[in-house]
């Protein structure tokens, strides 16, 4: 039999090459079949899918998932889903809004799935910012995990103003009058901010080239649908 890091190893070795070309393929697809009406439906299934893909990728491109990995990786998945659900119910966190059908099953009216982009986004924020300003200068842990956090932080909420209009068009959820409120993004940077300081201050190996390439695949993928909007 097989140990789990004999399969990851035999995976992520041997299959590399395949599998960093299908993944970007496939947000390709994806961004051009959500623009194509005869097939958009099916595109629109298989967001959440996507979804889970990328996170299932990223796990297992992980150098090594030890409990400091595990701990930041449920936290964020259940601060991430939780605060959703307090968003929907209350609307005081991020403003009036709503879940559409198209992000799969729902858990009290909120997709299950956004657990998982919450922490394909942290992590991928954080390990984008290891890469632009790794601040190995700074002697003091607490001051370069602080200023790299800020960044990151801002890469997600930057990102999100680039998903609001597509979340909108393809029904993944609403807003009151369809107005994103400036709620909406003081709240992201908030929530997002002790996530990826927890990130940063977790001690599990962040070398996961996979969670980058998501993460440059989903600005490319908002980016391209931006694009689209304007000429389509």
């Amino acid at each position: 039999m097989f140990s789990f890091h004999q399969i990851q190893q035999l995976i992520t070795q041997r299959y590399r090459k395949q599998i960093f070309i299908v993944l970007p393929l496939m947000y390709f697809v994806g961004l051009i079949g959500l623009h194509i009406s005869p097939v958009q439906g099916f595109f629109k299934f298989f967001s959440s899918i996507n979804l889970w893909v990328s996170l299932g990728l990223i796990l297992l491109y992980q150098p090594s998932i030890n409990r400091s990995f595990s701990r930041f990786a449920l936290l964020t998945f259940s601060a991430g889903f939780l605060v959703e659900v307090l968003g929907v119910k209350t609307s005081l966190i991020f403003g009036t809004y709503w879940y559409g059908k198209t992000l799969g099953i729902q858990l009290w009216n909120v997709p299950i799935v956004l657990g998982a982009n919450w922490l394909i986004l942290v992590y991928g924020a954080s390990i984008l910012t290891l890469r632009l300003m790794p601040l190995k200068t700074l002697k003091s842990d607490w001051a370069k995990h602080v200023l790299q956090s800020i960044v990151a932080t801002t890469i997600m909420v930057s990102l999100d103003i680039l998903i609001e209009p597509v979340a909108i068009y393809f029904d993944f959820w609403h807003w009151e009058n369809e107005i994103v409120p400036l709620q909406n993004y003081i709240a992201w940077f908030f929530v997002a901010l002790p996530l990826v300081f927890y990130c940063f201050r977790s001690t599990f190996e962040k070398m996961n080239d996979m969670a980058l390439l998501i993460m440059l695949l989903q600005v490319l993928f908002f980016v391209g649908h931006t694009i689209l909007f304007h000429f389509l």
